[in-house]
């Protein structure tokens, strides 16, 4: 007799609860294969190396089996949802993409669907130097602070913290405090 309720066997993604994810998948150019496995011939990964194996387990998420967790700073940004940092936070990942900009008196809002505001202040350009923070202090997604050169924003965001977020191996290419200048101009 079969049973009432559905089995997930042998539907591989089809599982229950990820039809729309599945569809997604599918229909999104960014999973589209540029590549096939054709050694070895079952088409699988091979195993990793050591090496590999131990990179693999330090990247996985600051969560390791058996380690006593006792405050919020034990586990990593990633598994926090705190914020990748900047200027991974404006990369572009398969979900949460969306970034909104607007503007108000005095202010330049970018506002990322995913981990992380930026609240830009615009002021002249002179007083853009007075606002940014002591070179001691740090953030993750640093210390912005915008001024207008003709019809151009111009956002100067100084301060950014250099490793220990999610995106560590990414963010410590630069010594910190990393420092960048971002040019806006209206279509």
């Amino acid at each position: 007799m079969k049973s009432a309720w559905p089995t997930n066997e042998g539907e591989g993604l089809n599982v229950g609860g990820t039809e729309g994810l599945v569809d997604w998948v599918k229909n999104s150019t960014y999973a589209w294969r540029t590549s096939m496995l054709v050694s070895p011939q079952d088409g699988q990964l091979p195993p990793l190396t050591p090496q590999g194996e131990a990179l693999y387990k330090a990247g996985r998420s600051g969560w390791v089996p058996g380690q006593d967790y006792d405050w919020v700073d034990d586990f990593d940004s990633w598994d926090r949802c705190v914020s990748r940092g900047f200027p991974a936070s404006m990369f572009p990942f398969r979900y949460n993409n969306g970034i909104r900009v607007f503007q108000s008196p005095g202010y330049v809002v970018i506002m990322l669907e995913m981990l992380g505001n930026r609240v830009v202040p615009i002021v002249t350009k002179e007083q853009a130097k007075s606002m940014h923070w002591p070179s001691d202090v740090e953030a993750w997604m640093g210390n912005s602070v915008g001024y207008w050169e003709g019809k151009t924003l111009v956002i100067e965001t100084t301060n950014i913290v250099s490793g220990d977020s999610a995106t560590r191996d990414v963010s410590k290419r630069a010594a910190s405090p990393l420092n960048m200048a971002t040019q806006h101009v209206p279509p």
